[in-house]
């Protein structure tokens, strides 16, 4: 950390606010452009985060918690924002497929897919198509399809060595989602 930022966290612990709101001048933009880059957040949503961030560095400063960083102030925020991002999107992830389902984009997905989904019926035929596939499959293609998460951002939330990985287990895992809709078909013929 440069002597600047740690006359920074001092001064910010001395009481002095005005250092808060130009950190929120500096990073804000460079954190809401990376938020969008790696994990297509949304504007407004990737401004939240960013307030939280600086808000949990502000706490982490005053209370003494933090008093030194063993890396810059940046990095230290965007970790903070990275992680309150994962946070939310896995509570997001615990509501219901059936009510997000009608809001979702389905670019990328083939036409006979998206007419599976068009009916209510063929709605609860892909949720339990997808409960049927093993959780980290069935996370990917969430991740992947209904929050357009960019291959970069996939590789880095499962951990995969490369975009190629990721690419490939996208691909299996959704001939496994075709695989158990295609049965379906035959049933309703």
């Amino acid at each position: 950390m440069e002597p600047r930022e740690q006359e920074l966290i001092s001064g910010i612990k001395a009481g002095n606010h005005t250092l808060v709101d130009q950190l929120y001048e500096d990073y804000r933009p460079a954190f809401v452009q990376w938020l969008n880059q790696h994990f297509k957040a949304l504007e407004h949503e990737a401004v939240d985060i960013f307030q939280d961030a600086l808000i949990i560095f502000y706490r982490n400063i005053t209370s003494g918690k933090v008093d030194r960083l063993n890396s810059s102030i940046k990095t230290y925020l965007f970790a903070i924002g990275k992680h309150l991002w994962l946070k939310r999107f896995r509570k997001k992830q615990r509501i219901s497929f059936l009510e997000e389902l009608p809001d979702i984009s389905y670019e990328g997905w083939d036409t006979q897919i998206i007419r599976d989904i068009e009916s209510a019926d063929q709605r609860a035929r892909l949720e339990a198509a997808l409960n049927q596939l093993g959780d980290k499959c069935k996370r990917l293609l969430v991740l992947a399809f209904f929050h357009r998460y960019s291959t970069e951002a996939l590789q880095h939330e499962f951990d995969y060595n490369s975009a190629d990985v990721v690419r490939t287990k996208k691909y299996r895992c959704l001939n496994q989602l075709r695989a158990l809709l295609k049965p379906n078909e035959m049933d309703h013929e």
